[in-house]
């Protein structure tokens, strides 16, 4: 008798941990069908001179095409240029240019990029701080050295290595040019 009541255990134990993983199965496929729409990529602060450029990044992550609609918010004259769709799983980049007329040095405002794909809207908040416009070169535009100082600092210590032995090699191979060349002539 004891014996068959241990059965009997074993078989609810064992009908119980089906259900369980009918009902698992069912959430991992929902979990995993169900795909995020778009990543977007917005920039926290943006320092606002008499013209600022700064993009934003979007990302399809769905398989089917999508129509896109860029929005900026902020009590500022701005100008949006992006593209109409997206591909299935490609990214696209909204160029959206700040135009300062009105507001003063160290004043800070808050915005807002909205992104519409179909139905879907995402936004985001960037934070607007205006400065100076320092710049006196028409070149200014083309290379920014704060840019490329912002870019120089999130390099990691792998990239540094390979920056560093690339320039090395760039300089062995200009030697030996150079040497070449000369002894030619």
């Amino acid at each position: 008798m004891i014996t068959g009541y241990v059965s009997n255990i074993a078989k609810k134990a064992m009908s119980l941990d089906k259900d369980y993983l009918v009902v698992l199965l069912v959430f991992m496929l929902v979990l995993f069908s169900a795909k995020a729409y778009a990543s977007v990529s917005v920039p926290d602060q943006v320092i606002v001179s008499d013209e600022t450029t700064f993009f934003v990044e979007i990302t399809n992550d769905s398989d089917k095409q999508v129509d896109l609609k860029v929005n900026f918010f902020a009590p500022i004259k701005n100008e949006i240029v992006a593209p109409s769709k997206i591909a299935p799983f490609g990214k696209a980049n909204a160029k959206i240019t700040v135009f300062n007329t009105k507001y003063d040095e160290s004043t800070e405002l808050n915005a807002t990029v909205e992104i519409k794909m179909d139905e879907k809207v995402e936004q985001k908040n960037v934070a607007l701080v205006f400065a100076k416009n320092s710049s006196t070169s028409a070149f200014a535009g083309l290379f920014s050295f704060s840019t490329f100082t912002q870019q120089i600092e999130s390099f990691s210590i792998f990239q540094w290595a390979v920056f560093w032995i690339l320039v090395i090699v760039a300089a062995i191979l200009l030697i030996a040019f150079i040497s070449r060349v000369r002894n030619r002539v």
